[in-house]
């Protein structure tokens, strides 16, 4: 993601992305339950990105190494420094894992979607409720054997259907 500018505050109600296919998607606040905090979050990464580029562009430099005064230097104890609260890498890398998590959570909702309604009540008994398998079984009027064999299906169909999404 290489860009310049930083997307004006009066268009952020929705977020617009490129996949790496190039192809466009558009994130809006009530589909698959995304709200507008997750939009600003999302327009805050960006604009992180961008000044950081920015910098990079410019080669501005951030000083991470300035010292803190604290009572602890006159006890012995270690010195606190700016470098020591603050890691933008580290920061950077939590916010794009949690973009990515993010995504690959609306992927997974629009694949649960496409399957079957049993299926869909299953896994939402099994890993949303944490129902136990032999009590969906009981609920079911099957074996536990076969939710097992049920579960395993769907999760080969999910893998296929994530698989087409790309």
């Amino acid at each position: 993601m290489s860009r310049n500018f930083r997307t004006k505050l009066s268009n952020r109600t929705n977020y617009v992305y490129t996949d790496a296919k190039g192809k466009n998607h558009i994130v809006r606040p009530g589909e698959e339950d995304v709200t507008p905090e997750m939009i600003a979050d999302l327009h805050a990464m960006d604009d992180d990105w961008c000044n950081a580029e920015n910098r990079e562009r410019y080669h501005v430099t951030v000083r991470l190494d300035a010292r803190i005064d604290t009572d602890s230097e006159k006890d012995g104890n270690e010195t606190i420094t700016a470098a020591d609260q603050l890691d933008p890498e580290a920061i950077f890398l939590e916010k794009l894992e949690a973009l990515e998590h993010a995504e690959q959570i609306m992927r997974l909702r629009k694949a649960l979607q496409q399957l079957k309604p049993e299926d869909r009540s299953l896994v939402q008994d099994v890993f949303y409720q944490g129902m136990q398998q032999k009590d969906a079984a009981a609920v079911r009027g099957v074996s536990k054997a076969a939710i097992t064999k049920r579960l395993k299906r769907i999760y080969r169909d999910l893998g296929k259907i994530l698989e087409e999404q790309g």
